[in-house]
Protein backbone atom coordinates (compact mmCIF):
# COMPACT_ATOMS: atom_id res chain seq x y z
CA UNK A 1 0.00 0.00 0.00
CA UNK A 2 2.88 2.35 0.81
CA UNK A 3 4.33 1.71 -2.64
CA UNK A 4 1.07 2.72 -4.31
CA UNK A 5 1.00 5.98 -2.36
CA UNK A 6 4.58 6.74 -3.32
CA UNK A 7 3.96 6.24 -7.04
CA UNK A 8 0.59 7.99 -7.12
CA UNK A 9 0.92 11.15 -9.17
CA UNK A 10 4.10 10.02 -10.94
CA UNK A 11 2.18 8.52 -13.85
CA UNK A 12 -0.45 10.20 -16.01
CA UNK A 13 -2.70 9.03 -18.80
CA UNK A 14 -1.61 10.42 -22.19
CA UNK A 15 -3.93 8.41 -24.44
CA UNK A 16 -7.06 6.32 -24.26
CA UNK A 17 -4.96 3.38 -23.07
CA UNK A 18 -1.40 4.73 -22.69
CA UNK A 19 0.46 6.21 -19.72
CA UNK A 20 3.70 8.11 -19.11
CA UNK A 21 5.63 10.08 -16.50
CA UNK A 22 3.48 12.92 -15.21
CA UNK A 23 6.16 15.63 -15.20
CA UNK A 24 6.86 15.43 -18.93
CA UNK A 25 4.84 17.36 -21.52
CA UNK A 26 4.79 15.13 -24.56
CA UNK A 27 4.49 16.23 -28.22
CA UNK A 28 0.93 16.58 -29.53
CA UNK A 29 -0.78 16.07 -26.11
CA UNK A 30 -4.17 15.81 -27.76
CA UNK A 31 -5.69 13.36 -25.28
CA UNK A 32 -4.82 15.45 -22.21
CA UNK A 33 -6.48 18.54 -23.65
CA UNK A 34 -9.56 16.65 -24.80
CA UNK A 35 -9.95 14.77 -21.50
CA UNK A 36 -9.76 18.07 -19.64
CA UNK A 37 -12.45 19.37 -21.99
CA UNK A 38 -10.10 22.21 -22.96
CA UNK A 39 -10.85 21.63 -26.62
CA UNK A 40 -14.05 22.50 -28.40
CA UNK A 41 -15.22 21.77 -31.92
CA UNK A 42 -13.42 24.86 -33.21
CA UNK A 43 -10.12 23.53 -31.86
CA UNK A 44 -10.10 20.77 -34.46
CA UNK A 45 -9.96 23.50 -37.09
CA UNK A 46 -6.85 24.84 -35.35
CA UNK A 47 -4.91 21.65 -36.16
CA UNK A 48 -2.51 22.53 -39.02
CA UNK A 49 -3.73 21.04 -42.29
CA UNK A 50 -0.40 19.27 -42.84
CA UNK A 51 -0.79 17.53 -39.46
CA UNK A 52 -4.49 16.65 -39.74
CA UNK A 53 -3.82 13.31 -41.40
CA UNK A 54 -1.65 12.12 -38.50
CA UNK A 55 -3.99 13.42 -35.80
CA UNK A 56 -6.96 11.58 -37.32
CA UNK A 57 -4.94 8.40 -37.76
CA UNK A 58 -3.89 8.62 -34.11
CA UNK A 59 -7.47 9.04 -32.93
CA UNK A 60 -8.56 6.06 -35.02
CA UNK A 61 -5.80 3.79 -33.70
CA UNK A 62 -6.61 4.71 -30.10
CA UNK A 63 -10.35 4.31 -30.67
CA UNK A 64 -9.75 0.85 -32.09
CA UNK A 65 -7.68 -0.13 -29.05
CA UNK A 66 -10.27 1.40 -26.73
CA UNK A 67 -12.97 -0.75 -28.36
CA UNK A 68 -10.91 -3.94 -27.91
CA UNK A 69 -9.91 -4.40 -31.54
CA UNK A 70 -6.39 -5.22 -32.62
CA UNK A 71 -5.03 -2.34 -34.66
CA UNK A 72 -2.59 -1.70 -37.51
CA UNK A 73 -1.38 1.44 -39.22
CA UNK A 74 0.65 2.00 -42.36
CA UNK A 75 2.09 5.21 -40.86
CA UNK A 76 4.02 3.81 -37.92
CA UNK A 77 6.36 6.82 -37.56
CA UNK A 78 3.65 9.45 -37.08
CA UNK A 79 3.68 10.77 -33.48
CA UNK A 80 0.39 11.19 -31.62
CA UNK A 81 0.10 11.94 -27.89
CA UNK A 82 3.87 11.60 -27.64
CA UNK A 83 3.99 8.08 -29.08
CA UNK A 84 4.76 6.79 -32.60
CA UNK A 85 1.66 5.14 -34.03
CA UNK A 86 3.68 1.98 -34.50
CA UNK A 87 3.89 1.73 -30.70
CA UNK A 88 0.21 2.56 -30.19
CA UNK A 89 -1.03 -0.05 -32.68
CA UNK A 90 -1.24 -3.61 -31.37
CA UNK A 91 0.18 -5.06 -34.60
CA UNK A 92 3.67 -3.95 -35.65
CA UNK A 93 3.16 -5.65 -39.01
CA UNK A 94 0.17 -6.68 -41.08
CA UNK A 95 -1.23 -10.13 -40.13
CA UNK A 96 -0.86 -12.67 -42.93
CA UNK A 97 -4.58 -13.30 -43.37
CA UNK A 98 -4.61 -13.63 -47.18
CA UNK A 99 -2.44 -13.80 -50.32
CA UNK A 100 0.78 -11.73 -50.45
CA UNK A 101 -0.38 -9.86 -53.58
CA UNK A 102 -3.42 -8.57 -51.66
CA UNK A 103 -1.50 -7.88 -48.47
CA UNK A 104 0.94 -5.69 -50.38
CA UNK A 105 -1.88 -3.28 -51.27
CA UNK A 106 -3.87 -3.62 -48.06
CA UNK A 107 -0.75 -2.85 -46.03
CA UNK A 108 -0.93 0.75 -47.26
CA UNK A 109 -4.32 1.41 -45.64
CA UNK A 110 -3.95 4.11 -42.99
CA UNK A 111 -5.65 2.29 -40.09
CA UNK A 112 -7.21 -1.19 -39.82
CA UNK A 113 -9.15 -2.69 -36.94
CA UNK A 114 -8.88 -6.48 -36.64
CA UNK A 115 -10.85 -9.16 -34.87
CA UNK A 116 -9.45 -12.70 -34.57
CA UNK A 117 -6.76 -11.78 -37.09
CA UNK A 118 -9.12 -10.57 -39.82
CA UNK A 119 -9.83 -6.98 -40.92
CA UNK A 120 -13.20 -5.81 -39.60
CA UNK A 121 -12.97 -2.08 -40.34
CA UNK A 122 -10.55 -0.08 -42.48
CA UNK A 123 -9.96 3.67 -42.48
CA UNK A 124 -8.23 5.77 -45.10
CA UNK A 125 -7.72 9.44 -44.27
CA UNK A 126 -7.95 11.57 -47.40
CA UNK A 127 -6.56 15.06 -47.01
CA UNK A 128 -5.78 15.94 -50.62
CA UNK A 129 -6.61 13.08 -53.01
CA UNK A 130 -9.90 12.06 -54.63
CA UNK A 131 -10.39 8.66 -52.88
CA UNK A 132 -9.36 6.61 -55.92
CA UNK A 133 -6.30 5.03 -54.29
CA UNK A 134 -8.12 4.54 -50.98
CA UNK A 135 -11.06 2.83 -52.65
CA UNK A 136 -8.69 0.66 -54.66
CA UNK A 137 -7.08 -0.53 -51.42
CA UNK A 138 -10.49 -1.24 -49.91
CA UNK A 139 -11.54 -3.08 -53.07
CA UNK A 140 -8.85 -5.69 -52.42
CA UNK A 141 -10.86 -6.83 -49.38
CA UNK A 142 -14.16 -7.21 -51.24
CA UNK A 143 -14.31 -10.93 -50.39
CA UNK A 144 -14.01 -10.29 -46.64
CA UNK A 145 -16.66 -9.13 -44.19
CA UNK A 146 -15.05 -5.73 -43.86
CA UNK A 147 -16.49 -2.21 -43.52
CA UNK A 148 -14.58 0.53 -45.33
CA UNK A 149 -14.48 4.11 -44.05
CA UNK A 150 -13.23 7.08 -46.06
CA UNK A 151 -12.34 9.86 -43.63
CA UNK A 152 -12.00 13.44 -44.84
CA UNK A 153 -13.12 17.02 -44.42
CA UNK A 154 -16.90 17.30 -44.70
CA UNK A 155 -16.61 19.39 -47.86
CA UNK A 156 -15.22 16.36 -49.73
CA UNK A 157 -18.43 14.34 -49.44
CA UNK A 158 -19.49 15.10 -53.03
CA UNK A 159 -16.07 13.99 -54.32
CA UNK A 160 -16.48 10.73 -52.40
CA UNK A 161 -20.02 10.20 -53.75
CA UNK A 162 -18.85 10.63 -57.34
CA UNK A 163 -15.90 8.28 -56.96
CA UNK A 164 -17.63 5.47 -55.04
CA UNK A 165 -20.30 5.25 -57.73
CA UNK A 166 -17.79 4.51 -60.50
CA UNK A 167 -16.67 1.02 -61.48
CA UNK A 168 -15.34 -1.13 -59.92
CA UNK A 169 -15.92 0.68 -56.62
CA UNK A 170 -19.70 0.65 -56.98
CA UNK A 171 -19.54 -3.07 -56.15
CA UNK A 172 -18.37 -2.28 -52.59
CA UNK A 173 -20.28 0.95 -51.96
CA UNK A 174 -22.84 -0.78 -49.70
CA UNK A 175 -19.95 -1.60 -47.35
CA UNK A 176 -18.30 1.80 -47.70
CA UNK A 177 -19.03 4.95 -45.74
CA UNK A 178 -17.85 8.56 -45.72
CA UNK A 179 -16.88 9.89 -42.27
CA UNK A 180 -16.04 13.57 -41.68
CA UNK A 181 -13.13 14.52 -39.44
CA UNK A 182 -15.51 16.07 -36.94
CA UNK A 183 -17.29 12.74 -36.36
CA UNK A 184 -13.99 11.03 -35.52
CA UNK A 185 -13.07 13.87 -33.16
CA UNK A 186 -16.42 13.72 -31.37
CA UNK A 187 -16.08 9.96 -30.86
CA UNK A 188 -12.57 10.45 -29.53
CA UNK A 189 -13.68 13.25 -27.20
CA UNK A 190 -16.48 11.08 -25.80
CA UNK A 191 -14.07 8.18 -25.25
CA UNK A 192 -11.48 10.45 -23.60
CA UNK A 193 -13.98 11.96 -21.19
CA UNK A 194 -15.45 8.52 -20.43
CA UNK A 195 -11.98 7.10 -19.82
CA UNK A 196 -11.15 9.91 -17.41
CA UNK A 197 -14.42 9.42 -15.52
CA UNK A 198 -13.81 5.67 -15.23
CA UNK A 199 -10.29 6.19 -13.90
CA UNK A 200 -11.47 8.76 -11.34
CA UNK A 201 -14.33 6.57 -10.08
CA UNK A 202 -14.15 5.54 -6.43
CA UNK A 203 -14.46 1.92 -7.57
CA UNK A 204 -10.99 2.15 -9.16
CA UNK A 205 -9.45 4.42 -6.54
CA UNK A 206 -6.74 2.57 -4.60
CA UNK A 207 -5.78 5.47 -2.32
Amino acid sequence: MRRLKQTKGLIKQIGLSTYALSHIRYPNPFYEDVADQALGIDELKAVPQKEMHGYVEGMLVELGNFNNYDTYTADSNVVFNGKPLGELATYRGLPQFTYPSILDKVGRIDVIWFEDGFPIKTFDVENSTDFTKALFRAFQLKSFKTRFYMVANANKKSVYDNRVNTKPFDSIKDNTEFVPYLSVYELYKDAAIMSKKIKSSAIFNRA
